[in-house]
C-alpha cells in the first residue's frame, strides 16, 4: 500500500472474528483493522456467511462505504485428486484398521471441529449399529480429551485418531467413509467459514453430515449430497 500497489484479502471467517476481538478491545487495533481493509481494493469470502460478516465488520469500523467491495467466491476441489472410486485399502492396512462401516472427519483436533459431538452421536447408534466405526483423520491438542470422551462414552474400541495422514493418502480417508461428518460449532474466536473438508468428500462421493452454522451451508447441497443439522446436538447428528 506505501508504493500504491493495489492489494486484495482473502477472508475465512474465523480471521474476521478475531480481528473484531481485537479492535473492540484496542483503539490501536482498529486504527490497524481500518488501514488494512480500507486499503484493499477487493475483499474476497469463501462463503456468503463470512461475506455478511465482512460487511458488519466495516460498518463496525466506520467503512460502511467499502462493503461493495466485498465479493464471495466459493473453494473448490481437485478433481483429479478427490473423486469417486478409490480403494482405502492402503490406508486401512497403513493404520491397522478393521472392517465395517466407518464415519469419518478430517480436521484439526480442537473444540470448535465438533469432533466430541460426532463421538456422542456414534455412542447413540452404537447398539444399532455394531459395525460402525469412526475415524478422525488429523492431530491437534484435543485429542487426549477426545480419547477420554471415548472412553468414559464406552466407544473407545470404535474411535480412531489418524495422525500424520499424507496429502498423498487423504483421498484414501475419503474412499473410507460411508459417511462424512463435519460437525463444527462457531465459537467466540472459531468458526468454520465454508468446510472444504466437506466440498473434498462430496467430490469423493461420499454423502456429508455437516452443521448449519458458518459458512457451511454454502459447502453443502442440502438433500441432495448431504444433510445440515445442529452441531451441538448429537441426536441431530445421529
Amino acid at each position: 500500500a506505501r508504493c500504491g500497489v493495489p492489494y486484495g484479502l482473502i477472508v475465512y471467517g474465523g480471521d474476521l472474528l478475531e480481528l473484531r476481538r481485537n479492535f473492540r478491545a484496542s483503539p490501536f487495533k482498529r486504527r490497524t483493522a481500518r488501514w488494512l481493509l480500507g486499503g484493499a481494493d477487493l475483499i474476497v469470502a469463501i462463503s456468503r456467511w463470512t461475506g455478511d460478516l465482512a460487511g458488519e465488520v466495516l460498518q463496525e469500523i466506520g467503512l460502511e462505504q467499502h462493503t461493495g467491495k466485498v465479493r464471495v467466491v466459493p473453494l473448490g476441489t481437485d478433481p483429479d485428486v478427490f473423486h469417486p472410486g478409490l480403494d482405502p485399502a492402503p490406508l486401512m492396512a497403513q493404520y491397522g484398521l478393521p472392517g465395517g462401516r466407518w464415519l469419518v472427519t478430517v480436521a484439526r483436533l480442537v473444540p470448535h471441529k465438533g469432533i466430541d459431538t460426532t463421538i456422542r452421536a456414534l455412542a447413540l447408534l452404537a447398539a444399532r449399529y455394531p459395525d460402525l466405526r469412526y475415524a478422525a483423520v488429523g492431530q491437534g491438542s484435543h485429542q487426549a480429551a477426545l480419547e477420554e470422551l471415548a472412553g468414559n462414552l464406552a466407544v473407545a474400541d470404535r474411535v480412531h485418531f489418524l495422525n500424520g495422514v499424507s496429502d498423498r493418502m487423504l483421498p484414501l480417508a475419503y474412499a473410507l467413509a460411508d459417511v462424512y461428518v463435519g460437525a463444527s460449532r462457531q465459537t467466540e474466536r472459531e468458526v468454520e467459514g465454508f468446510g472444504i473438508a466437506l466440498l473434498e468428500a462430496q467430490a469423493s462421493g461420499k454423502p456429508v453430515i455437516a452443521g448449519k452454522c458458518g459458512g457451511m451451508p454454502d459447502a453443502v447441497r442440502e438433500g441432495v449430497t448431504g444433510v445440515l443439522v445442529d452441531s451441538e446436538d448429537p441426536a441431530g447428528v445421529a
